[in-house]
Order: C-alpha cells, then structure tokens, then sequence
C-alpha cells in the first residue's frame, strides 16, 4: 500500500512540474500594452562599387507622428537620415554604408527595439522602374501611355505614385507594382512636361511626357490589359525559420523563401495562392472587406513552431499543427501585415521539440 501511495504522489508532482512553466508562459506583460504597434525592419540591399545601399524601413500604427526617443546606428561612416518621429503607416528609406554590418537601434513609447543589417543574410532588392511608352496627339489633347517594370516575384506596395498636374489628367496611376512589365493609358489636354514621380524601397524615381516625344503610340494591339484592384485591401506577412523554436521572430532568425500560402474564404473555399519570396514575405493585394483565412504548406523537413506565444501578434506564429490560421475579419482599405508562420527542423520525435505533453496524475483503484 505505501509503494502505491508513494507512486502516485511522485506522478502528481510530475504533472506540477510540466503544467506550471505552461501555465506562467500563457500570461505574456507585453499582451497588457495598450500602445500601438511600432516596429522596424532591414527590407533588402544593393551593392553597387564596393558599397551598400541598405533599405530600411519602420511601422508606426498610430494616427499621430511618434515622437522616437532614441534613434541611432552602432556604427560611423553611414551616410543617410535616420527618422527622429514615426510617421503613421508603413515607410522606408536608404543608407549608405561600406560596412557590411550594423545595428538600428530605436526607442518609443518606454520600449527598445533593433534590427541589424547583416549583409549575407539579406536579400538583394529586385529591379524597378518606371518609363513612357509612348504619346499620341489627338483632336482632344495627347494619351500618353506610362509603364513600369517589377523583377519582384510579389506585389510592391509603393510609398509615393502620382502625377504633378492630377487635376488636369483623366486616368489614375498605379499604386501597386504587380511583378513584370506593365503599360497604361493617362489623358491629358496639355502635354507640357507631365511627370509621373513613384517612391518605394527607398528609391524616388521620375519620367516626363512632352510633345516632343518621338515613339508614336500605334492602334491598339491585342496585348492583356494590367489588372487593376477593384478593393484597396491586402494581407500578408513572412515565413521565416525559428532557430530557439519559442515562436517569436527573433533577431537573425533566417527567411523562409518558396512556402506556398494559400488564402480562403470563411466556407474554406481557395481564393488565391502566393508563393514567399527571397525575404520570406507575402501578400494578397485586391480584397475586398471581409472573413479570411490562411493555409501554409508545410515544406519536407519541417514542422510549424509553437503558435500565438509572446504577445504581440505582429512577431509570433499564427498557425497551427495543420498550417491553419484562425478565421480573421478585415475591413475596407485595411493593410494586414500579421500573419505569420514559423518553422522549426521536423526532429521525428513525439511530442515535436518545444511542445509539451501534460503528465495526468494517477488513479489507483483497490484490489
């Protein structure tokens, strides 16, 4: 009888030990935030005569500029300006560098943040630019026909894109680079120096329409017409590889390129799929208003980390043993950048490494 009692009480503090650790983990002190999010990120690199131009960029989801309290490199010899205030929304810029590392250092709202540009780890910037195809004078003023080029493999999200007379021009530009060569069609009465002026990956470039203009456009030809988003609405994020499997993208923590991701209505019919590119990222462009849902596929070799840890939704896995995303809403106009899916080497252990299996106390019935 004491051999049994004894046993049952080692098991009882077995299932203590496992289920406290579990129990204090679910209660992040970051999950009590009530700020906004801000974050900041290295894009991607050009190395051009022995230097770097790296792009950087921040998020700042408040309405109202952030001031920063601290906004500064660990090294000298960088030429560029780092930004002092957080403008609202998504933005980008360059630095110079023969360094082939350095770390931003950035603080806000009682909270610091890095990131580190490491030249081997981050991805070169595609090419993009911008072009006039050609002008045709008519009775009712000129047409003049823009284009752009995008070697991305994913939609580019552009910080700038509009022309410097809008008011005078029937037709709209682009403020999404969909991968490959693209043309459109502006209208204009008055053809005297119209410029179309894009920004995006740290970059402002121009081109100019003029009367002058030598490449005649020709009658319409059968080629497809560039597809125009009917909704403003986008969702995406990154795949990446957790080296600690603790479900939260850390610092130096490598892309995952080439993760098929899959995006479902609420009866969990496919609407699209993308494929995450050299940086990891993603991204479904057009949507409208509504019920979603993600499914990764999961690549040989591999298992998903742990799901929804840390608190702040914007750096953890968001997906389950299946490669399931919750169902989630967004609204008109909304840019979504949160879902995420982490990836850990598959060990072929059960349970998978950094998972936990609850001990149940034991049940001794009498003879």
């Amino acid at each position: 009888m004491n051999n049994r009692v004894t046993r049952a009480l080692a098991i009882t503090m077995l299932f203590l030990l496992v289920l406290t650790p579990t129990l204090s983990a679910q209660v992040p002190t970051e999950s009590l935030s009530t700020d906004p999010y801000w974050g900041v990120f290295v894009q991607c690199k050009t190395l051009k005569n022995g230097e770097y131009r790296v792009v950087m960029g921040y998020l700042w989801e408040g309405s109202e500029d952030l001031p920063l309290d601290r906004s500064d490199l660990n090294k000298t010899g960088i030429s560029g300006r780092l930004p002092q205030t957080f403008k609202p929304g998504r933005h980008t810029f360059t630095l110079k560098t023969s360094h082939d590392q350095f770390v931003w250092t950035v603080r806000a709202l009682g909270r610091t943040k890095t990131t580190t540009f490491g030249a081997p780890n981050v991805s070169e910037c595609p090419y993009w630019g911008i072009f006039v195809d050609c002008v045709l004078p008519d009775d009712n003023g000129y047409k003049v026909r823009f284009g752009y080029k995008w070697d991305g493999d994913q939609p580019l999200i552009l910080e700038r894109s509009d022309l410097n007379r809008q008011s005078a021009v029937t037709g709209t530009v682009p403020q999404v680079f969909e991968p490959g060569r693209h043309t459109f069609d502006i209208y204009v009465n008055d053809l005297n120096n119209i410029v179309w002026t894009v920004n995006a990956q740290g970059k402002g470039k121009t081109t100019t329409g003029s009367p002058n203009y030598q490449t005649i456009c020709q009658a319409p030809t059968p080629e497809p017409t560039p597809v125009t988003a009917k909704y403003n609405t986008a969702i995406g994020d990154r795949v990446w590889l957790d080296d600690n499997g603790d479900g939260i993208q850390d610092a130096g923590e490598a892309n995952m390129p080439d993760v098929t991701v899959t995006l479902l209505d609420d009866e969990g019919s496919e609407l699209g799929q993308r494929v995450t590119g050299p940086t990891g990222f993603y991204i479904f462009t057009g949507l409208m208003a509504g019920r979603y849902q993600l499914r990764f596929d999961l690549p040989e070799g591999y298992a998903f980390s742990l799901e929804n840890r840390g608190g702040d939704e914007y750096i953890d896995s968001d997906v389950d043993e299946e490669g399931l995303t919750d169902l989630f809403t967004v609204g008109d106009d909304t840019i979504d950048y949160r879902w995420d899916a982490g990836l850990v080497p598959d060990s072929g252990q059960f349970p998978p490494e950094g998972r936990t299996v609850l001990a149940l106390p034991l049940v001794i019935l009498g003879d």
